[in-house]
């Protein structure tokens, strides 16, 4: 198998630089399977063949039956194809086609990535030296910018084993006894390198370093007890994706993607959402959140033995470099603690986003709500800033939210991100700036009050997610109008496009009201009126101005007719069986 993948990587890498040097034209070409045949004639030379003729079909779908052709006619031929890269037919010509085009689709991802990112940066270039900054100023953002990117041929990619008929394994490997009670019940695609059968064992078509054979592995297929059940069972929609020959620890796996089609219906302000604050002390504070700041739930994640095993490999890897000292450029130290760390680490991502989907589907959530991290940076020379680098570097906020998704998808809930600033600084009940003690785990608020750190960043998580619900549900400055008659306040609501004077008194000069919008000039003694979807500032975006904007908002948050939508969630952590 380490053969079968050094051959791999070494036609994509091949295929990559030819594709490089045609681009300009097969950039012109639209669609993915057009660019994959245009590559294989560049390296593939053909002769002329017998022309065949595609069976055509009516608009109902029924095949149009055509009369035979003259027997006496002369025979029509195709011209052929020569290829313009001959080597490459010369050192990969006995690939399997299969493997030939998944290595020519890995190719062209490979130059396409690369041409983004160098316009990507060529953009950003020509905007610093059209920009109106000093030539001092232009010099210094150049710098930053950094050196173009460069092209990486090399690859780390992985075949993909498309499944093939068992008629043409067995023709190829032999019709013993044995090989047939593998092979049954296996599926017969046409073509294909890999067949998957009813038993423990599968057919591959592997590279033994002179030519392709068919070999029949064994695999480990995990067990399951009997109160468990297949972690992706067909009766739920899931279908088995093109499986992929991967290398981890010495051994070889089949990771086979699944997919499974999500119907995904209107938002409903009547189901609550979970917010989820990762903190650096504890791992998630999840909290239940409804529409007018309800709390319906709370719970503190932290996976405290993973943790702990975690800082135990983290310790004898510095105890490692301090005896051994740092490693040299070019060469690795603690290869097989990193691995644990890389595995640990991704077993408690995984914990903590199943814990938060369980959680999310026994409340009957809709959404997942997280705060947006991805420009989060520590300054060098801040006090203390190599351990707080260190904490953030094993944070896994990345791992989390992103498995978090893929979980919540196959549910069918949704996964939103909302603006971090203040979340964690002001306090849930509105009373402003808090002080974070000891290890910022514990917050105090300024009117004495002291709380739990996370848990009032959780809050002000859901209360941000629902004010800007709130707010593209019924638009920016909604208007309300409300008239005395006799001493009776009667409410009537005013579309945004009727009395377009009050949006621009309402924008001039006055005051936000924490959960009241913004009180507009009274027209007459009898008639007052006030916008309540002017949006409120960030420090305000907390839990006790959710509760106010749901109470004056009241029974307007009625629901719109719920219209369908589709989406297809993927998710790579299906079953990964090991060959033995």
């Amino acid at each position: 198998m380490e053969a079968t993948l050094t051959v791999y990587r070494g036609a994509v890498e091949f295929l990559a630089t030819i594709i490089r040097e045609e681009w300009i034209f097969l950039a012109i070409i639209e669609g993915l399977d057009a660019r994959e045949h245009a590559v294989e004639d560049l390296v593939i030379s053909t002769a002329p063949r017998k022309k065949v003729e595609r069976k055509k079909k009516d608009a109902e779908g029924n095949i149009i039956v055509v009369p035979p052709k003259d027997p006496a006619a002369p025979i029509e031929m195709t011209s052929g194809n020569k290829a313009k890269y001959s080597e490459f037919e010369a050192l990969f010509g006995n690939m399997p086609a299969y493997l030939r085009r998944s290595a020519i689709r890995d190719a062209i991802g490979l130059v396409s990535s690369h041409n983004t990112r160098f316009d990507q940066w060529a953009s950003k270039k020509i905007a610093l030296l059209a920009s109106r900054k000093t030539d001092k100023q232009k010099r210094t953002a150049i710098e930053k910018l950094g050196k173009p990117p460069t092209f990486q041929a090399k690859t780390l990619k992985t075949p993909a084993f498309y499944r093939g008929s068992t008629r043409k394994v067995q023709k190829a490997v032999g019709v013993g006894r044995a090989l047939k009670e593998r092979i049954a019940g296996a599926r017969t695609d046409c073509g294909g390198v890999l067949v998957w059968t009813a038993s423990e064992h599968a057919a591959l078509k592997l590279y033994n370093g002179k030519t392709w054979n068919w070999f029949c592995v064994k695999i480990k297929v995990p067990k399951l007890k009997p109160h468990q059940k297949p972690k992706f069972p067909e009766s739920e929609g899931w279908v088995e994706g093109t499986p992929y020959l991967v290398p981890t620890g010495g051994t070889y796996e089949i990771h086979v993607t699944m997919e499974k089609e999500v119907l995904y219906k209107a938002k409903d302000l009547d189901k609550p959402v979970l917010s989820a604050d990762l903190g650096i002390n504890t791992r998630a504070t999840a909290t239940v959140v409804t529409s007018d700041g309800t709390i319906l739930g709370r719970n503190f994640i932290n996976c405290p033995q993973n943790t702990g095993q975690l800082e135990h490999l983290l310790g004898k890897i510095a105890h490692g470099y301090k005896m051994s000292g740092q490693p040299v450029e070019g060469r690795r130290s603690c290869r097989d603690l990193w691995k644990q760390v890389a595995n640990l680490t991704d077993e408690i991502a995984h914990q903590v986003s199943a814990n938060l989907v369980s959680m999310a589907k026994e409340n009957g959530c809709g959404t997942i709500v997280f705060e947006y991290l991805g420009k989060m940076k520590v300054p060098r020379d801040f006090y203390g800033a190599k351990r707080l680098r260190k904490k953030l570097h094993y944070w896994l906020q990345g791992r989390i939210q992103r498995f978090t998704k893929l979980k919540a998808q196959t549910e069918g809930i949704r996964f939103s991100r909302v603006l971090a600033r203040g979340t964690s600084a002001e306090a849930f009940d509105g009373s402003g700036p808090v002080k974070r003690t000891g290890t910022c785990k514990v917050a105090r608020f300024q009117n004495g009050r002291i709380y739990d750190a996370d848990l009032s960043a959780s809050y002000n998580i859901a209360a941000r997610y629902w004010i800007r619900e709130i707010h593209e549900k019924y638009p920016k400055f909604l208007q309300e109008e409300a008239q005395v008659h006799d001493g009776t306040a009667v409410a009537v609501a005013v579309g945004a496009s009727a009395k377009a004077g009050w949006k621009a008194k309402a924008t001039r000069g006055n005051t936000v009201v924490a959960g009241q919008g913004t009180t507009c000039p009274a027209v007459g003694p009898d008639v007052k009126r006030y916008v309540t979807g002017v949006p409120l500032a960030r420090h305000q975006q907390v839990l006790a101005s959710l509760i106010s904007l749901a109470a004056m908002v009241g029974a307007q948050c009625t629901n719109t007719t719920p219209s369908r939508t589709h989406a297809t969630a993927r998710t790579s952590q299906g079953s990964a069986p090991a060959f033995a």
